[in-house]
């Protein structure tokens, strides 16, 4: 299934900057360290990561996965070529 209201998704550009490309955070760290080594993705790529996201939310498929205290949670797995390097999630 797409991503209900796919065209209204949102990516939080400060979470992405200090939390998944954060290698300093406590928990972010893990993320930011696989986007750091395999696509070259620092927190100074946010806005580009945003993008994918973005775009990814309106072309690949969402699994709707268990609501956690903040709401509906969805997984979209898609691939991300960068720098000649390519990871699927």
């Amino acid at each position: 299934m797409k991503l209900p209201n796919a065209a209204s998704a949102y990516v939080d550009i400060n979470k992405l900057r200090n939390y998944s490309l954060d290698p300093t955070h406590h928990r972010g760290k893990h993320k930011a360290r696989l986007f750091s080594s395999i696509l070259g993705f620092s927190s100074a790529n946010a806005e580009e990561l945003k993008t994918i996201l973005l775009s990814a939310a309106q072309q690949y498929e969402a699994t709707q996965k268990p609501p956690t205290e903040y709401g509906n949670r969805y997984v979209i797995d898609f691939p991300i070529t960068r720098r000649q390097k390519r990871y699927h999630s």
